[in-house]
């Protein structure tokens, strides 16, 4: 991917909502995208271009025909990938930390990594530097099936967990 390529159409496409910085936004729930993994954020462009996630402002950006090439796709990822990290992401309470991060260990680290660092090789997000509430909103889009292009082992993990575990989840990996 060309980075200046990239910048130009995040600038143009992507900053209005997810920011300058690409940090998101918590207050709307806007995730933050910059230092992500670039085979995750083409993977994610794609979903949305194919309708295999749904956010109808996302399928709107992913049509314009500036966006629709396999190059403008790779050029966005590398961008924000080379993009510093939110260094201050929204973070959950901090209530239940412990019973959090034992769940996370024996629920997430497998595939999300020990650290939350996520895995470039199997399209796998880094949950680090990521807004608490946008972590609880898409454990609970996955835990219902909101999300098409997830491992099926995925969801039914997350369907059986109660809501205070995904939200001390969230809590320890924000």
């Amino acid at each position: 991917g060309d980075p200046s390529s990239g910048e130009s159409l995040y600038n143009s496409l992507c900053a209005s909502c997810h920011g300058a910085q690409a940090y998101g936004n918590a207050a709307t729930v806007i995730p933050s995208l910059a230092g992500q993994l670039r085979l995750y954020l083409i993977k994610q462009l794609v979903d949305f271009a194919e309708g295999d996630r749904t956010a109808p402002e996302m399928h709107r950006v992913v049509a314009l025909k500036r966006l629709t090439s396999p190059q403008a796709v790779s050029d966005v990822a590398t961008y924000l990938r080379n993009l510093p990290a939110n260094p201050r992401p929204e973070v959950g309470e901090g209530k239940d930390l412990a019973a959090g991060k034992r769940y996370y260990d024996g629920l997430c680290a497998f595939c999300h990594g020990a650290n939350g660092e996520g895995s470039g090789r199997h399209a796998t997000p880094s949950l680090q530097h990521q807004h608490y509430s946008y972590l609880l909103m898409q454990s609970r889009r996955l835990a219902v099936g909101h999300r098409y292009s997830v491992p099926v082992e995925v969801i039914e993990i997350l369907e059986k967990l109660p809501f205070e575990q995904l939200t001390a989840i969230a809590d320890y990996a924000s």
